[in-house]
């Protein structure tokens, strides 16, 4: 489902990892969300110049900032289409892949363990 959508929205007052964020961000889906715990240090606001960041953020949970962001996102979605498929990209390309973190991880064990792993 999260492919499909346009944006992905997280209002919460109190995130401290979450995993719904990664959740859209594996399906390209730019996040607006408050800047809290977990989520703002995954999700990273657009900037139209540079055509940088992975979603929309606001800053005072409270519903008339939630529905600026909205708005906000919704905006740049009707008049930038190009740079819109960018951050969709941006947002895919945000997080690490497992196949990277699994290889250093089994790396670390077989040095800590004195051994030479096969995956170098």
């Amino acid at each position: 489902m999260n492919i499909g959508c346009d944006f992905g929205l997280m209002p919460s007052k109190f995130e401290p990892g979450g995993i719904v964020q990664h959740e859209f961000l594996c399906a390209g889906t730019p996040v607006i969300a408050s800047a809290t715990g977990g989520l703002k240090d995954s999700i990273f606001q657009v900037n139209e110049k540079t055509q940088e960041g992975n979603g929309f953020l606001f800053f005072n949970s409270n519903p008339a900032d939630f529905y600026k962001a909205i708005l906000t996102a919704i905006q740049f979605y009707r008049t930038n289409p190009d740079v819109y498929a960018k951050i969709r990209k941006n947002s895919e390309n945000s997080l690490i892949k497992l196949s990277t973190t699994w290889k250093s991880w089994v790396n670390e064990f077989y040095r800590l363990h004195n051994k030479v792993s096969v995956l170098l």
